[in-house]
């Protein structure tokens, strides 16, 4: 089934400014990445004092409950449908990056360079990601295929090691320094479509396969705040944007602009994100987007779903999303909707007494459907949590500051 693509958050340079801020915040006291490993993890067991580095690339497998063959996913096929976590096997640490299935999380997924930003699945279960220029690696500013390295144990099956060059077999697909990639799979062949859409100046622009020229120009009321948002790309391949003043459009691929009748009143807080689905009732192929009701900065915003139809071009409020968990009260923008339609959504608990929180991914219904929002994993699960990640049977992955979300579109 052709999916629509799932853009990367134009926000995500102001997350990055709050999780550096936080992290300094919440994280200083913490002189190297053992101690804050302590700190999180606890106080027992053998540490890891290499800093993390990988002087052995072809370690044997083998010891604990945990081996070179169960640890690691198969990434090479993931699942389009379902939502996926990417998190860090250690504290603070981009280069250490892994994904997971948060339902199943026994099994992990490396081998991403440092300084990423990961993007969409592709129909086929390919993960597109952009790699920054972080002056880390001299290869940053291109959109990736992913290719996973597996983790493995050293030569006495005793630490495990994270792949070095993880990045090297993977496959460029462009020039890219932008967060907000999506793609377009030809119902017809194989190939896809990558678009990316960049701050160009004072413009907000849309690449498609290269930097050549603007596929299409955003408008934008100034420097801070953008007035259309890129959502998707609907089967046919048109762009699919949320104006804050007017509602939902439609652009083809003849670049002729449709405004939709909105569901609501203005302003439209869209949300960079949307989920193809087919629906239930009329058979016709059909698109969810989020928007966020804000409150105010002291008070939790609402959450909500909008479906349009792409036979009829019909747009309706299909309501709330269910309220996070009492004890969950930091929401963010990094979110995606389940092949269900439900909001999955990376949050956070307030300080505690030492200044810590506990990150969670939580999963959200509509309140139409009588359910509640549950927690799906969170910082907390650690299942070995005396050692550190080189040393544990299963390493943990953490959602941390800079946790993301992938999925299909």
């Amino acid at each position: 089934m052709p999916s629509i693509a799932l853009p990367m958050s134009s926000c995500r340079i102001g997350k990055i400014l709050i999780t550096t801020l936080l992290s300094l915040t919440l994280f200083s006291g913490c002189e190297c990445d053992t101690a804050c490993d302590e700190r999180v993890a606890g106080d027992n067991g053998p540490r890891d004092d290499s800093g993390g580095e990988n002087p052995d690339e072809n370690g044997a497998g083998g010891g604990g409950t945990g081996t070179a063959d169960d640890i690691n996913m198969d990434c090479s096929q993931l699942d389009p449908d379902a939502v996926y976590l990417v998190g860090t096997l250690q504290e603070g640490a981009g280069d250490r990056r892994a994904l997971i299935d948060p339902t199943n999380p026994e099994a992990i997924c490396t081998g991403f360079p440092d300084g990423i930003a990961s993007g969409p699945l592709t129909d086929m279960g390919h993960l597109i990601y952009v790699h920054h220029d972080n002056n880390v690696t001299a290869d940053g500013g291109a959109a990736y295929r992913f290719v996973q390295d597996p983790l493995t144990l050293d030569n006495e099956g005793l630490e495990w090691r994270y792949p070095l060059q993880p990045n090297s077999n993977d496959e460029a697909l462009l020039f890219s320094e932008s967060e907000q990639l999506f793609v377009h799979n030809d119902p017809d062949s194989a190939s896809i479509d990558v678009f990316q859409s960049k701050l160009l100046s004072l413009d907000k622009v849309v690449y498609r396969n290269s930097e050549e020229e603007p596929y299409y120009r955003l408008e934008r009321f100034d420097v801070f705040d953008s007035q259309v948002y890129m959502l998707g790309v609907t089967p046919d391949g048109s762009l699919l944007m949320g104006d804050s003043q007017t509602g939902l459009i439609l652009v083809d691929s003849d670049k002729q602009l449709t405004r939709l009748t909105p569901a609501g009143t203005p302003p439209y807080r869209f949300k960079e994100t949307s989920r193809l689905y087919i629906d239930p009732v009329t058979g016709n192929q059909s698109v969810w987007v989020v928007l966020e009701d804000f409150n105010g900065p002291d008070t939790r915003s609402d959450w909500r779903r909008w479906s349009l139809d792409l036979a009829t071009l019909t747009v309706t409020n299909e309501g709330l999303f269910a309220a996070s968990p009492q004890e969950i009260n930091r929401e963010t923008d990094e979110i995606k909707l389940g092949a269900d339609g439900t909001l999955w959504q990376i949050s956070y608990s307030p300080l505690d007494s030492n200044d810590d929180l506990t990150s969670y991914l939580i999963r959200r219904p509509t309140v139409a459907s009588g359910e509640s929002s549950e927690v799906i994993y969170s910082d907390a699960y650690n299942p070995d949590d005396t050692l550190s990640w080189t040393r544990q049977a299963r390493p943990f992955v953490r959602i941390d500051l800079s946790g993301e979300l992938v999925s299909g579109q």
